[in-house]
Formats: structure tokens, C-alpha cells, sequence
């Protein structure tokens, strides 16, 4: 062989090296860090808006060497078109996110399990890459169970084998944005079986936007559990009253009224934003009022409003940001010979909460077509749900 025709080959050679090489930092250049797909509820009943801008926002925070995924699930049960991939992942989507969020609507049934196993599949392939560092679904939720599977246990166990017959190291995060408290176990039970942890239950838009911020940016140190912000708390400011022998205490707007009337052996306590509405301390029950609270023996149910004398009946369980659990209930006064306390067309609310052998009801009325009545109503359900505590 002759000087040259070495030369040549060794030239060729070191070209072949050199293509193979640039393929291949082209191809780890185009492996992403971090593969983040949101996976959006877009059943009926949520807070859309609310999601499009977390959501949006939140896509907008991320690495420009993240690869970012969307997909919808919600729709009618058995039709085979009850979730959407809207966006395949790449890098440079995040504008991309944030446009197709505007077409998920809030229709549908909440069929979950087929979004789950969607965003599962979706990573199934070699192409789109996965993440060199990282492989996320985010579900982001407003139901927690799936309407379209009766047997929940069952759906978190066809959960967990799919992701285990996947072979991809999936890292899963729950987020369920303002889920019903009743469907909050449901929704655990389902990110238990995606070996994703406890989920987090955001109640606000900024607070879901801050969980989102949080998820969305997997190189930082994650604790293991997200921290909420603390919401503003509206009756930062109300006056403190707290009643040492009853065993209660609450929190009541500035400029109103309180005055206590002890009828041995009863106990009222009566709060109003103007005097004439505080009631004269007299033993009966015919009276107005604007706030009562009146405390007595917790024996047998909690009374639900009669029929034969109101309408628009509504009732309800509640759970008070103190723990205390009980009813509200909510109804119109009938025309009718008896009205109590109050007149034909009056509104009543009555929270009544049962602690340490006693039964505490809160009530409200609502004099009919008050200008203020939804101020009235909205400052009633912060007193109540906000400040009452059972124990002082």
C-alpha cells in the first residue's frame, strides 16, 4: 500500500469518526433534562380558568431543555374518546402549553383511569426522548374519583400493574385543585397506587399555581411534601369574643354587636351589624335576630328545616378550618300561620356543631330582599367556617 492511499484511509477514517460523533451529540443534544407531561381534567365542574393560567404560567417557568407534554382527560363514559394528547413533547413548547390550555373545556365526565393509562403510554416510545435526569406526569384534577369505573380500588390496581409493565421510571405527582373533601380519600387512594405520595389539595388559584411552580422545576431539592402558601386570612382583622363556661370561641366583623342573655338554664349569644337587631333578654323563642348562637344538650340527630314551613331546603356536612364537624342547613321561609322568628320569604342558615356533650347551632337570618344579603351570608360562612372553635 502505498504512502498515500494510507493517508487516505486514515483521512477517511477520521471523517467516519467525526460524523459519528457529531450524530451522537446531536442526538444527547436533543435528549431533554426533564420530561414534564400535564395531564388536565377537562370534565365538567371545575375551575378552568383557574388551570389554563396555572398551568400556562407554569409551563412558562420551566428549563429551555425541558421536553413539555399535554393531555386532556374528560368526556362520555364508553364512547373511546375520553382523553386527547394536545401537545407531544419537545422542548421549546412551553408557548405551545400555554395555547392549547386554552382549548380544554369544562365538559364531560372526570374519566381519569383513561387518562392516567394514556400519559402512561405516551411515554412508551424511544421517540419523543425521555428525560436524561427526569420522567413527570403531573395530574391535575377538580374530582377525585372516576365516573366512569364504579370500583375505585379497582382502578388503582390496573394503575399500578401499567406502570409497572411500562419499565419507565415514572415520577408521578397528584394534584387535586379544590376535589370535594368526600372524594379527597379516593384521590389518594389512586396516587398511592402511582407510587406518586400523598397529593396535595390546593383550594385556590394561587395556591394551585404556586404547587405547579414548585413541580415544575424538578432540579430544585424537593421536600416530601409541598408546602402551600397560607391563603390571606379575611377576618385577620374581626373583633375576638370567647365565652370561658360554653366552651367556644369566634370571631365577629368590626362595627358589629355582641351581648350574651343567660336564661337559666339556657345561653344565647347574639351578634348583629346594627343594635335594633340585637334581641331584648327575654325567655321566647319569637324573636328577631340577625346572628344566635345558642348552646344546649347534644342528644339525638341534628334537626333538618320541616317542609310544611320552608322551601328550598338544602343540608349539607361541613368541617370547620378548627376541626369541628357538623351540619349546615340551609331554606326559605313558607307563607304559613307559624314563622317563628322570622317572615314569608326570609332566608335562615343554621350551622350546629355537637362537642364535649354539648350542641352548639349558629344561626343567620336573612330578612326578605335585603341589598346586603349575599355580604351578610358571605361574612356568616367565614364566622362560622373560618373562627368558630369548639373549646375556646
Amino acid at each position: 500500500m502505498t504512502r498515500t492511499r494510507r493517508w487516505v484511509l486514515i483521512v477517511a477514517a477520521l471523517a467516519a469518526v467525526a460524523v459519528v460523533a457529531v450524530g451522537i451529540a446531536v442526538v444527547l443534544r436533543a435528549v431533554p433534562d426533564h420530561r414534564i407531561a400535564f395531564l388536565v381534567d377537562g370534565s365538567a365542574g371545575g375551575d378552568v380558568n383557574a388551570v389554563r393560567a396555572a398551568v400556562g404560567a407554569a409551563a412558562g417557568n420551566t428549563g429551555d431543555r425541558d421536553a413539555l407534554a399535554l393531555r386532556e382527560f374528560g368526556g362520555e363514559c364508553g364512547t373511546g374518546d375520553t382523553t386527547r394528547e394536545l401537545v407531544g413533547a419537545r422542548t421549546g413548547n412551553k408557548q405551545k402549553i400555554n395555547d392549547a390550555m386554552g382549548t380544554v373545556e369544562s365538559a364531560g365526565q372526570p374519566a381519569l383511569l383513561d387518562g392516567v393509562l394514556a400519559a402512561i403510554g405516551d411515554f412508551d416510545r424511544r421517540y419523543p426522548f425521555r428525560g436524561r435526569l427526569t420522567n413527570r406526569i403531573i395530574v391535575i384534577a377538580h374530582h377525585g374519583t372516576d365516573a366512569c369505573h364504579a370500583d375505585q380500588a379497582a382502578v388503582s390496581a390496573q394503575i399500578g400493574e401499567r406502570i409497572r409493565d411500562s419499565g419507565v421510571d415514572l415520577d408521578f405527582r397528584f394534584v387535586g385543585f379544590q376535589v370535594p373533601e368526600a372524594e379527597q380519600d379516593g384521590f389518594t387512594l389512586l396516587a398511592g397506587a402511582a407510587g406518586a405520595g400523598t397529593p396535595v389539595f390546593p383550594q385556590t388559584p394561587d395556591a394551585l399555581a404556586a404547587v405547579l411552580d414548585q413541580l415544575t422545576v424538578p432540579e430544585l431539592p424537593e421536600a416530601s411534601e409541598i408546602t402551600l402558601p397560607a391563603p390571606p386570612d379575611p377576618t385577620a382583622g374581626w373583633t375576638a369574643y370567647a365565652s370561658a363556661d360554653q366552651g367556644y370561641s369566634l370571631r365577629y366583623p368590626p362595627g358589629w354587636t355582641s351581648e350574651e342573655c343567660r336564661l337559666d338554664p339556657s345561653f344565647n349569644h347574639w351578634l348583629a351589624e346594627r343594635a335594633d337587631l340585637i334581641p331584648e333578654c327575654v325567655p321566647t323563642d319569637f324573636i328577631y335576630y340577625r346572628v344566635w348562637v345558642r348552646t344546649g344538650e347534644a342528644s339525638g340527630p341534628i334537626d333538618t328545616p320541616d317542609a310544611d314551613f320552608y322551601t328550598g331546603i338544602e343540608v349539607s356536612e361541613v368541617t370547620t378550618a378548627s376541626g369541628a364537624r357538623g351540619q349546615r342547613s340551609s331554606a326559605t321561609v313558607l307563607p304559613s300561620e307559624f314563622t317563628g322568628a322570622q317572615g314569608p320569604g326570609d332566608r335562615v342558615i343554621d350551622y350546629t356543631f355537637d362537642g364535649g356533650g354539648t350542641r352548639y347551632t349558629l344561626s343567620l337570618a336573612i330578612y326578605q330582599n335585603e341589598a346586603n344579603a349575599d355580604r351578610l351570608l358571605a361574612d356568616f360562612d367565614l364566622m362560622v367556617m373560618n373562627t368558630f372553635r369548639i373549646g375556646g
